[in-house]
């Protein structure tokens, strides 16, 4: 390893999956010091975000009251394993998938989905447990005969160098909307705070997987609004944007974020056609960049979500919520002939909740930085070199 020199290997380290990093640190005391370096974990981090692959990509999902991890998305038959839940978060209710940002893994449960623990995979152990939402849900003031829905969502704001939960709900009572309310919690400020969300007349559902262009987003889906409504994080100001600007009547049938990009899938009931379209907003905020990507042989009444695509073999991972069985089907969809494999994995488990992540080395939390290391120094000359070179 001498031999090769300082710039070519840490060229290398910075491309190694987080699973090899987490060996490499038990090897010795320098490893390690060069691995935590938060400069590396930026670099690495910032890697693994413009090149999302197979390699460097994981699965969560619950089953249950328990939650699970796939670190070989490749594999058509996976071995999942068990993540540990905080106490506070264990036989309360089943956990949920808020969301994810730069590793870190926001997860809720109770009825009402007011607890909010953050977890990074990597190091299961680390979890950071978040005050409780307190609201008027919690506090029953509401009639029992409302009907209350919640939505929230969780992101890295960049420009403030912060994680931030947020956590909407409405009521109806008597089939007639009553309120909207919301709540945004700040993991640099530990607190929660009032928001004064959009009332947009419809049921809201947050879109998952991260941030884009420092917003969170949600989408609201009905016979009469179909829109997506965008939080900055940093202006903590709202916006709204239009789905497809179509001729015809169509129904959204899931949003998600694919390939950094704002991602729907629909259907056209008057052609009595059973395809779902994807749709892609190619700039954000843009309605005139939605384009049709491809369609799907899916029926319109399954719940189909595009969890991963892969530019290596033009295939998709597709999750397929199968009402019958209780539970999601998983299976690669290759885009140029139409073939499908299904992932059967292991432990005969029924898969609730399931998401994309990207893993990475980010801690829970601040740490505070150590004296520089031989390796690190080599980073910094390293950085330099190519600013250079630049």
């Amino acid at each position: 390893m001498s031999s090769i020199p300082d710039h070519l290997l840490s060229d290398i380290v910075e491309k190694l999956d987080v699973k090899s990093l987490v060996r490499f640190k038990s090897m010795n005391k320098e490893w390690q010091n060069y691995i935590n370096n938060s400069n590396f974990i930026k670099q690495h981090l910032k890697n693994s975000l413009q090149y999302p692959t197979e390699f460097n990509t994981q699965l969560i999902f619950t089953s249950g009251s328990s939650l699970y991890l796939i670190d070989d998305v490749r594999s058509l038959s996976p071995r999942p394993v068990e993540l540990a839940l905080a106490p506070a978060f264990q036989h309360v209710s089943p956990p949920r998938l808020v969301g994810s940002s730069n590793g870190i893994l926001c997860i809720s449960s109770g009825f009402y989905q007011n607890n909010y623990c953050l977890l990074n995979p990597t190091n299961p152990t680390a979890v950071k447990i978040l005050p409780f939402a307190d609201n008027e849900i919690s506090q029953h003031r509401y009639s029992e005969m409302c009907y209350i829905s919640v939505a929230s969502a969780f992101g890295y704001d960049e420009k403030n160098d912060d994680y931030k939960i947020v956590y909407v709900w409405y009521w109806k009572e008597d089939y007639d909307q009553v309120g909207l309310e919301g709540m945004i919690y700040s993991l640099r400020l530990g607190s929660w705070k009032r928001l004064d969300p959009p009332d947009v007349g419809a049921q809201w559902t947050n879109i998952g997987f991260g941030v884009l262009n420092n917003c969170l987003n949600f989408y609201a889906n009905n016979h009469d609004v179909k829109m997506i409504i965008s939080f900055n994080l940093h202006d903590e100001e709202w916006s709204q944007m239009d789905f497809p600007n179509l001729d015809e009547k169509y129904k959204v049938n899931n949003v998600f974020v694919l390939e950094g990009c704002i991602s729907t899938l629909i259907t056209v009931p008057e052609r009595n056609c059973s395809d779902q379209q994807l749709w892609v907003m190619k700039e954000y905020g843009v309605t005139s960049s939605w384009t049709k990507l491809l369609i799907f042989p899916v029926e319109s009444f399954e719940d189909l979500n595009v969890l991963f695509y892969s530019n290596r073999v033009n295939r998709y991972l597709l999750s397929l919520w199968v009402s019958d069985k209780n539970s999601c089907r998983l299976f690669w969809y290759d885009e140029v002939d139409g073939y499908i494999e299904d992932v059967k994995i292991q432990g005969d488990l029924k898969i609730h909740d399931i998401q994309m992540v990207i893993p990475s080395l980010v801690p829970i939390g601040c740490r505070r930085l150590k004296a520089p290391s031989r390796w690190e120094k080599i980073v910094g000359k390293t950085n330099m070199k190519s600013r250079a070179r630049r």
